[in-house]
């Protein structure tokens, strides 16, 4: 209901935007994304909803969405925690390969492509 209540408060921005249920589990699948639509909406409710509900973790997580083979994965990099969180919905027996092989090789990728926009912008 937050997603639905922002993206409504922002019609400005969203108003040329409309998707059913079945548009953004559609959004998901393989080739079939929403120009960015529910993701970019989803992003920014995340970081609103972390700044009024975790305001002692706000600025201590960087937040990726990491498109790989036309899959989304959400990598959360908790500075406080020092861990990694990976959110992915593959089936991973139906796909042969195991979470810590795939992500593992996907992750020196995304961290280093990161260490490097960092550099370049400090």
């Amino acid at each position: 209901m937050a997603l639905r209540s922002m993206v409504l408060a922002d019609q400005e921005r969203y108003r040329r935007c409309m998707a059913t249920g079945g548009d953004i589990v559609g959004s998901f699948a393989d080739g079939c994304m929403m120009k960015g639509i529910f993701i970019d909406a989803f992003a920014t409710f995340l970081v609103k909803e972390e700044m009024r509900d975790r305001p002692q973790s706000y600025g201590k997580r960087i937040i990726l969405l990491v498109l790989n083979n036309n899959h989304w994965s959400l990598y959360i990099i908790n500075f406080m925690h020092k861990h990694v969180d990976i959110l992915d919905s593959n089936d991973y027996n139906m796909i042969r390969t195991e979470v810590a092989k795939h992500h593992g090789e996907l992750f020196r990728t995304v961290t280093k492509r990161l260490s490097d926009g960092f550099q370049c912008a400090f």
